[in-house]
C-alpha cells in the first residue's frame, strides 16, 4: 500500500494562527487560549484569560476562534508539544501562538493529522529545520504549509486514527476519573479544615453532611480564639514544621541507571495532586535531592510555588523542589492538602529571597507557614478516606503510563505504514 507524501498546504484548505491583538481580560468571560492552555488532549480553562462577548463576537469575524474537525498546534515557545484536533464545538477565541490547519476531510482525517504531526521522526525533522527565535521558539505560518506527510488512502486514514483514537480515549477516561478523585478530596479538605462545615453543624444541633456518627464525633461543637482567628476547640494555631520536615537526603551527580525516576520540576503539572510523568536514564550535572514514596514534592522557585503532588514511588528531583515528608503518617493527607492550597503558594511567593530568579526558603521562611492542625484522630479519619482515593488515582496514572506506551510504540509503525493494517479491520 502507497503512503505518498503531502504537503500541509495541498492538504488543508487554511493554514493560520490565532490573533495578535490581546483583548483587555475580563471577569467569567469568553475564554481567549494561548498555547499555555494547551494540554495533551484538549483546553485547560485553569488559569485561561477570559474576553468579553464584544471582542469575542469581533474575533469569531477575524477568524481567530476554532472550528469543530481544526487541527491546533503549539506554535510558540512549547513549538509541537501540543497537537489536537477540535471534535465538539467549543466557545473560545484564540491568541497567535497557536496554530490552526484546517484539513480538507476530501483528502485528510483530522484525526490522523493529528498523528502524523505527533511521529516523533517528523517531529525532529520540524524541529530541526523549521524553528526559529532564539529567545522564543516558533514555527512561522509559511513553514507550516512545506511540512509533509505521508498520505495512505482516507479509509485506512480513518482506520489508523480509529486504533490510537481508542488508546487515547482510555488515557483520557483515567485522567477525568483521577481529577474526580483529587476534586472530590480536595472537596472534603476544604469542608473539614478550612470552612469547619462539621463544627458549625453541631453548633447548630445538626448532623454533619454526608458524615457517619463515628467520625461527626470526632468534631467539636465549638470554637475558640487563637493568633489565627476563630479556629474549632482543641484545635491548634501552629506552624507546617509541626507537619512536615524538609528531606535533604542527596545523590551525587553522575550516570543514573534507566530504573531511577527522575522528577525535574516541568515535569510537575501546575494545581496538579497526580505525578503523571518522570524521566529515566537521566545524567545529572549536579546534585539531586531523593525522595521516597509518598513524599510531597513542592516547586521552591517562583513561577513554581502552584507544582504540589504526592510521590508514587521512590525517586530522584532537583535541590530547587522542596521533599516534604510528614511528621505523623496519619496527617499525611491533610498536610499534602495544606500546601496545596492558594495561601501556601502565596506565602511562599510573599517570603521568598532572590531578585532575578526568587526562591523559597525552608528554615525562617517557609516551614513558619502559618497552619491550623487538628487532632490526630480527625487526621486520620481524612487520610482513611483520602489516601485510597489518592492510591487508585495514581493506580490510573500508571495503567496510562502503559498505554502511553503501546499508543507511542504503534504511532511511528501505522503512520508510516510499516504496520499493516489487517484485511478484516478494513473490512469492517
Amino acid at each position: 500500500m502507497t503512503f505518498e507524501s503531502k504537503r500541509l498546504g495541498e492538504l488543508c484548505t487554511k493554514i493560520t494562527d490565532g490573533s495578535h491583538y490581546s483583548p483587555k481580560e475580563v471577569v467569567g468571560g469568553v475564554p481567549m487560549y494561548s498555547v499555555k492552555d494547551m494540554t495533551e488532549f484538549g483546553f485547560s480553562d485553569k488559569s485561561v484569560k477570559r474576553i468579553s462577548e464584544e471582542e469575542y463576537e469581533a474575533l469569531v469575524k477575524a477568524d481567530s476562534t476554532p472550528r469543530l474537525n481544526d487541527v491546533l498546534i503549539a506554535k510558540d515557545g512549547s513549538v509541537l508539544k501540543h497537537v489536537f484536533a477540535i471534535e465538539s464545538e467549543i466557545k473560545g477565541a484564540l491568541l497567535s501562538s497557536v496554530a490552526i490547519l484546517r484539513p480538507n476531510l476530501n483528502y485528510i482525517d483530522s484525526n490522523f493529522l493529528v498523528y502524523a504531526l505527533q511521529d516523533p521522526i517528523l517531529q525532529n525533522d520540524v524541529l530541526s529545520n523549521y524553528v526559529s527565535g532564539s529567545g522564543v521558539p516558533r514555527i512561522v505560518l509559511k513553514d507550516f504549509k512545506n511540512i509533509s506527510i505521508k498520505t495512505p488512502p482516507l479509509e485506512i486514514q480513518k482506520k489508523i486514527s480509529v486504533i490510537l483514537k481508542s488508546l487515547d480515549k482510555r488515557i483520557q477516561l483515567n485522567l477525568a476519573v483521577s481529577q474526580s478523585l483529587e476534586d472530590i478530596a480536595q472537596t472534603i479538605f476544604k469542608s473539614w479544615f478550612i470552612d469547619f462545615d462539621p463544627v458549625k453543624a453541631k453548633m447548630a444541633g445538626e448532623t454533619p453532611a454526608g458524615m457517619d456518627t463515628a467520625t461527626a464525633a470526632l468534631f467539636p461543637d465549638s470554637f475558640e480564639k487563637t493568633e489565627l482567628g476563630l479556629i474549632p476547640s482543641g484545635w491548634k494555631a501552629t506552624k507546617l514544621s509541626s507537619s512536615l520536615k524538609l528531606s535533604k537526603s542527596t545523590v551525587k551527580a553522575g550516570p543514573f541507571t534507566e530504573y531511577v525516576p527522575y522528577v525535574p520540576i516541568d515535569q510537575i503539572g501546575a494545581r496538579d495532586i497526580f505525578l503523571k510523568n518522570s524521566m529515566h536514564g537521566f545524567e545529572a550535572k549536579t546534585s539531586l535531592v531523593s525522595f521516597k514514596k509518598d513524599d510531597i514534592l513542592f516547586g521552591a522557585m517562583r513561577p513554581y510555588f502552584h507544582k504540589v503532588v504526592l510521590a508514587p514511588f521512590d525517586g530522584t528531583t532537583r535541590t530547587t523542589t522542596f521533599v516534604l515528608r510528614a511528621i505523623n503518617p496519619h496527617y499525611l493527607s491533610h498536610s499534602l492538602f495544606t500546601v496545596y492550597q492558594e495561601s501556601a503558594v502565596a506565602y511562599a511567593t510573599n517570603n521568598s529571597q532572590g531578585t532575578t530568579i526568587p526562591y523559597a526558603v525552608w528554615n525562617n521562611s517557609f516551614e513558619d507557614l502559618p497552619i491550623i492542625l487538628p487532632p490526630e484522630p480527625i487526621a486520620k479519619a481524612f487520610n482513611d478516606i483520602v489516601l485510597p482515593m489518592l492510591q487508585f488515582g495514581y493506580s490510573l496514572i500508571a495503567q496510562n503510563r502503559s498505554l502511553v506506551e503501546i499508543r507511542d510504540g504503534l504511532l511511528p509503525r501505522l503512520i508510516s505504514g510499516d504496520l499493516q493494517i489487517p484485511e478484516e479491520m478494513l473490512a469492517s
